[in-house]
């Protein structure tokens, strides 16, 4: 099964193991690695089902209200994944990635006072992990608060200086701050890293953001 899981063959793991948790219906493992699958297959309600069984025969399974918050995450399940972050924070007070994804769940749900708190958190907890200062320069961000997201997407550069998503947050930074010229110039230095690393998450990002002042930045020669 491993073999199959690093060759990225998820089909042919989940076949084997729905005929494995067949037979042994009762042992947890078998839903835990199907829904790890689920998962990575992008097939997110049949993971929360397999991780919602986990929990039901043995939930004292490692990581496994993590696994299912961020399922409920991508589902777009705010509420539930909310409370499983809660649980593990609440049984592993250093777990930097329940802080920061309960806080972009928070962020989705409109509680950026709480959004905040949780990324404050996760940067005093790993002060040098980059997806910390680029949520709440995003954060920032919709708080209308272009100074503060500066700063933090600044932070990110001198962690990483070739990511796509600090370079983005700056971009709208100085956009927010009608600096366009500088604007565009991440812009457009962001735009060749996504391409070169082939990030759809970040290239959605950027023409978001580029979309947002399109007519300012077109003046920009």
């Amino acid at each position: 099964m491993t073999q199959l899981k690093d060759a990225g063959i998820y089909n042919k793991a989940i076949e084997k193991l729905d005929k494995y948790i067949k037979d042994n219906p009762d042992d947890y493992m078998g839903y835990f690695h199907r829904g790890f699958l689920e998962y990575k297959e992008g097939k997110h309600a049949n993971a929360v089902k397999d991780f919602s069984k986990v929990i039901k025969l043995n939930p004292a399974v490692k990581h496994i209200y993590f696994n299912r918050g961020s399922s409920r995450l991508k589902l777009g399940n705010t509420n539930g994944a909310i409370e499983d972050f809660t649980r593990v924070i609440g049984s592993e007070p250093s777990a930097i990635m329940a802080y920061i994804l309960r806080g972009f769940a928070k962020k989705m749900n409109g509680d950026f006072e709480g959004a905040m708190s949780d990324y404050n958190k996760a940067i005093e907890l790993q002060p040098k992990y980059i997806r910390c200062y680029n949520n709440r320069s995003d954060l920032f961000l919709s708080l209308n608060k272009p100074f503060d997201a500066l700063k933090d997407a600044n932070k990110a550069l001198e962690l990483d200086s070739k990511d796509p998503i600090a370079l983005i947050n700056r971009g709208e930074s100085y956009c927010m701050l009608e600096r366009f010229t500088e604007a565009k110039q991440d812009f457009n230095t962001a735009r060749k890293l996504v391409t070169e690393q082939d990030d759809t998450h970040a290239l959605e990002e950027l023409e978001k953001a580029m979309a947002k002042y399109e007519d300012e930045l077109d003046k920009i020669q």
